[in-house]
């Protein structure tokens, strides 16, 4: 007996559903459903059934297409989420901060953008959830309406936000980087040789995914540091600049390139979480050695030799004090080349200007630039919780 069907025709081969008939198939498939079902009925249990020929096929399934702005943007119309006027702004968003990245009009997740999704999933689950987005939406319009008081609405909000942010404030960083390997351990470790997770460096160590002390930077780094301080891949540079995973970065041995003629300390190239470094002088207990970034701009790191390494040593250079506030005005190397700092204030050196002709005058001008930034947050800044009480309190 030779039967075939397909999957949508299963139930109605054994059942006859003639709903099922009435979803769909075509005329041949119709035909071959009657047959086998006429066939099938007519076996009784015990039975004998003769086996005649076994057909394979393969069939690919497609994952879901990513989204373009166009369609993410009607998908979170769909749920209510955003109105016209906003849906710009969080487009950029997410394109700034490295949680998407655009390629040929599509979005395709960054792994930044997957971690804060993962962490806000698991502490904040109240407000990233799609129902209380699109209500918020319409509270907000009943606000701008005048049926609805804003700072009763902002401070029954309140309440609950702070419960999440206070119990989120408990989790130890671990924690954070345990749960992110159990959900994305298969694309963290994938590039490691033979998936083996032991610490090629000092043999007793796991390789862990680890994040950087300000949490600007994440690696796969060994579970022994600071005894052993193996590197196995940098992802993300303090600047969120994705390493790509296809081509990850090996582990590299620090390199000697010299002696400082003024000091006869040893001066070393160097590959940590932010990148390639110099350093001068070896790493001792509660000693701090000088340290300074390579630019991106280096495309050849092997390249470099002492007498490059001693001429960013040289930086970062106080090129005077600012005539406004008598607060340094710095010149400094920086991962994307020569830059200006004035407090919170940074701007990029022009890759025409040497940094040898860059006096006080012209690092104020650069500061006052439309390329110049601010970074950080100011000293002194009240606490969220403190304006808050301060609001309600009025």
């Amino acid at each position: 007996m030779l039967l075939k069907a397909s999957s949508k025709a299963v139930w109605n081969f054994i059942f006859q559903d003639l709903e099922a008939v009435a979803i769909g198939n075509d005329e041949s498939e119709g035909s071959a459903c009657n047959e086998a079902f006429n066939v099938l009925s007519t076996l009784k249990s015990g039975d004998r059934v003769t086996f005649e020929e076994l057909e394979l096929k393969q069939h690919h399934t497609e994952p879901p297409s990513h989204y373009s702005e166009a369609t993410l943007v009607k998908k979170l119309e769909e749920l209510g989420i955003g109105r016209p006027s906003t849906y710009a702004s969080v487009m950029k968003v997410l394109q700034e901060r490295n949680y998407v990245v655009v390629k040929s009009r599509v979005l395709f997740p960054e792994f930044r953008g997957r971690m804060v999704s993962a962490f806000l999933s698991d502490h904040f689950s109240e407000v990233t959830d799609y129902s209380f987005t699109a209500d918020m939406e319409n509270e907000l319009d009943n606000v701008s309406a005048g049926t609805t008081e804003w700072k009763g609405l902002l401070k029954d909000y309140w309440a609950r936000f702070s419960m999440y942010c206070k119990d989120a404030g408990k989790v130890e960083i671990r924690q954070v980087e345990k749960m992110l390997e159990e959900r994305y351990g298969k694309f963290l470790f994938a590039s490691l040789p033979n998936k083996n997770r032991i610490c090629p460096s000092c043999s007793q160590g796991t390789l862990v995914f680890k994040v950087s002390r300000f949490g600007a930077g994440y690696f796969i780094g060994c579970d022994q540091h600071p005894k052993c301080k193996y590197i196995a891949k940098t992802m993300y540079s303090e600047d969120d600049d994705v390493v790509d995973p296809q081509k990850p970065e090996s582990s590299f041995q620090p390199k000697l390139l010299g002696v400082n003629p003024g000091s006869n300390e040893k001066i070393y190239l160097k590959n940590g979480p932010y990148g390639f470094y110099i350093q001068l002088g070896d790493d001792r207990k509660g000693y701090s050695p000088k340290r300074a970034s390579i630019s991106q701009h280096i495309k050849d790191v092997e390249s470099i030799s002492l007498e490059d390494a001693l001429d960013l040593l040289r930086y970062p250079v106080t090129l005077g004090k600012h005539p406004e506030d008598q607060q340094p005005v710095v010149l400094k190397v920086s991962k994307f080349g020569f830059s200006i700092k004035h407090r919170r204030t940074i701007a990029p050196v022009p890759k025409n200007l040497n940094p040898e002709d860059v006096t006080l005058e012209k690092a104020l001008k650069l500061l006052l630039s439309k390329d110049a930034k601010r970074c950080g947050r100011p000293k002194g800044k009240p606490r969220v919780e403190e304006a808050m009480e301060a609001m309600f309190s009025q």
